[in-house]
């Protein structure tokens, strides 16, 4: 399928499509995704997330919008057959190294899937860059079938807006009570929501508000993925164990991430 027209307002003076992320950024994402401790912690909590509200069954069929470069697509092995769908050429290049199949280039707004036909669509950091994302909900609800489940990661808290957001093609960012607010409208009854990534809320604002000072074109900020040592991004990895555990239980107070599940009736 082809994927739908993005907006064509600049971001940048490089003329970025507007909710499209800077291209290199799939490269480090395919480098980073296995090992680098957000990553893990992400990839972590939404398993915790999936073993906790998806449904047993045989032959479940599995969708991750906004795939990436495809690490997650090999988490949804263990619960049915992983499809995969990016509106770019390029993070698709990266889910076929992998040795993926089932990939889609389409809009989240126009999945090339059946009413009803799916039992899991998971979103993660993807909406955020969506112009209308009760429509992008809309149609994940036409897709899902009734039972089925929507597992959603943006990012928190519009006083964090930065450079970031630009860099990565951002429309928006979200508290806990605006993207349940978004998903409800779609039909959904959400099961949870709440926040993720809480330790690092502060250092991140912190320095992103000192690489703002900079000035720096968007184009050209380094990523905010830095490189750790090894033993620091252990120790990060085998934190963010604890707090995935507790954010797929409880409702923590405030943190980088909103993550929510919601359920069709």
């Amino acid at each position: 399928m082809p994927a739908a027209k993005a907006s064509q307002k600049p971001t940048t003076k490089s003329q970025r499509p507007v909710g499209i992320m800077r291209q290199d950024l799939y490269q480090e994402l395919y480098d980073l995704e296995k090992d680098y401790w957000w990553h893990v912690g992400k990839r972590s909590l939404v398993e915790k997330l999936i073993q906790k509200y998806l449904r047993p069954g045989k032959n479940r069929q599995l969708v991750d919008v906004g795939c990436g470069s495809g690490l997650m697509m090999e988490i949804l092995k263990k619960y049915g057959e992983p499809h995969g769908v990016d509106l770019t050429e390029e993070a698709l290049k990266f889910c076929r190294q992998r040795g993926l199949k089932n990939l889609y280039q389409a809009d989240v707004t126009k999945l090339p899937f059946k009413k009803d036909q799916v039992d899991l669509v998971i979103a993660l950091d993807l909406i955020e860059h969506v112009a209308d994302d009760v429509a992008a909900f809309r149609e994940f609800h036409r897709v899902v079938k009734p039972g089925g489940i929507i597992v959603i990661s943006v990012p928190a808290f519009k006083f964090l807006w930065s450079y970031w957001d630009n860099i990565l093609g951002h429309e928006r960012r979200y508290t806990a009570r605006s993207l349940a607010t978004a998903i409800t409208k779609a039909g959904f009854k959400v099961e949870k929501v709440g926040y993720s990534n809480s330790l690092i809320l502060l250092p991140t604002f912190l320095m992103r508000k000192l690489k703002s000072l900079k000035k720096i074109d968007p184009e050209e900020q380094p990523s905010d993925f830095i490189p750790t040592p090894r033993s620091l991004n252990k120790l990060l990895t085998s934190y963010y164990a604890l707090e995935t555990s507790a954010a797929a239980n409880i409702r923590l107070p405030a943190g980088l991430s909103v993550i929510a599940v919601a359920r069709k009736t």
